[in-house]
Formats: C-alpha cells, sequence, structure tokens
C-alpha cells in the first residue's frame, strides 16, 4: 500500500522496478509518478490504474515535474542522457504521449517549475537551463561551479544547491541573484562542509530561512 495522506494518495500497487525519481502534486489528487532504473521506464500510478512506457530515456531518469498547460497535464522527465522531455497524459488511453525534447548539454538532475510556465533544469556541469514554454526557447544560465543537485521554489524565491555545499538563491521571476552562500573551500579550521545539498526548503516567518540537507 502506498500511502501519502497530505496528497490524498492511497493506492495499492507493486512498482515492478526500483525508482530513480518520483513526484506527487496536489494538484493531482491519489496518483503519483516514478521513473524506474528498469528499461528507464516512466510509470503513474492511479486510482483507477498505471501507465506505463518503457525506454523514455536512453539513460537513468533523474527527475520528474509536472504542471497543467495548455489545458494538458503535462509530465517533464530529465536523464543522464542530457535529454528534457515533455509528456502529455491520457488515462483514459493508458498513454503517455511525446510532445516536445530539448537535448541540454549536460546531465539533467532536478527539475523545478516557475510561475509563467518556466521550466528549470539543474544540470551536472552547474549550468541552469530554462525553458520557456509560452515561447518554446531554451536558455542556459551559468549558477554553479559543479553539479546542482536540487532546486526549490518558495513564492518569488528559487534556492538551488550543489554538489559541495553551495546554495543560491534567485528571484524567480527576473533570475536575478539575491544571496550566495561563499564558495567552497578544502576542509580547514574556518571551512565548510562540502557535502553535497540533497533538498531544500523555505520555513516562512517574518524572516524567510532556507533549510538545506544532505
Amino acid at each position: 500500500m502506498l500511502e501519502i495522506p497530505s496528497l490524498g494518495i492511497s493506492v495499492q500497487t507493486h512498482l515492478g522496478g526500483t525508482a530513480s525519481a518520483c513526484f506527487a502534486s496536489d494538484l493531482l489528487p491519489n496518483q503519483i509518478f516514478f521513473a524506474l532504473q528498469e528499461q528507464n521506464a516512466l510509470k503513474l500510478i492511479h486510482h483507477s490504474g498505471q501507465i506505463l512506457v518503457a525506454n523514455a530515456h536512453t539513460q537513468q531518469i533523474t527527475a520528474l515535474e509536472f504542471t497543467q498547460y495548455g489545458g494538458n497535464d503535462v509530465l517533464f522527465s530529465g536523464g543522464l542522457d542530457g535529454k528534457l522531455k515533455a509528456w502529455t497524459i491520457d488515462r483514459q488511453q493508458s498513454t503517455f504521449t511525446p510532445i516536445d525534447q530539448k537535448d541540454l548539454q549536460s546531465p539533467v538532475l532536478c527539475l523545478q517549475m516557475l510561475p509563467n510556465n518556466v521550466l528549470v533544469a539543474g544540470l551536472q556541469n552547474g549550468t541552469m537551463s530554462i525553458w520557456n514554454l509560452n515561447d518554446n526557447s531554451l536558455n542556459a544560465m551559468p549558477a554553479h561551479p559543479c553539479a546542482i543537485t536540487c532546486l526549490f521554489r518558495k513564492d518569488q524565491y528559487l534556492v538551488s544547491g550543489d554538489m559541495t555545499g553551495n546554495i543560491r538563491v534567485l528571484d524567480a521571476n527576473s533570475a536575478a541573484t539575491i544571496l550566495e552562500s561563499p564558495p567552497a573551500q578544502q576542509p580547514g579550521p574556518q571551512s565548510r562542509d562540502l557535502s553535497p545539498i540533497l533538498s531544500i526548503t523555505i520555513l516562512e516567518g517574518p524572516i524567510p530561512i532556507i533549510v538545506a540537507g544532505d
């Protein structure tokens, strides 16, 4: 039994493989997306069934994101093959249909939707790839000195973390840098931990607090 009460998810299932990524949204009660290491597959489990597409990427899928755009439910997947793909979902026909693909310059490690139909991908080479769905443009922005391992958006803030413990806070609308952690250093009395940032959240309050974990 797979149960996430806060998202209204309660389904009985067997994944049929090892999950390399998963995604759930309060926009889709009782549904959850998985990427499986076996056959680089995508899988949607919902209240009345499941959808599976094998060989969605040529290498492991590392990140998933979802939005509703143009009247469609759209799933995005990114992988170690450097591909960023968009899929529409037809639950009645039990199919994922590929509708677009971007070939990026590095493996994709994380994804985050921003306001106004903009998708950000964090890449292994430290670049953010910014896909504007409105005009289908793709722009690259150097953001970190090493692999971007996670992205998180809260209100007007986009926070990114990397492999050596760096954190950067951007304006989610303009991409202007608001705050950046000091550069990582080699171990020493004044150095900070070089562990990768694997998760980030922002605590609400009079002064927002960024919490990052490795």
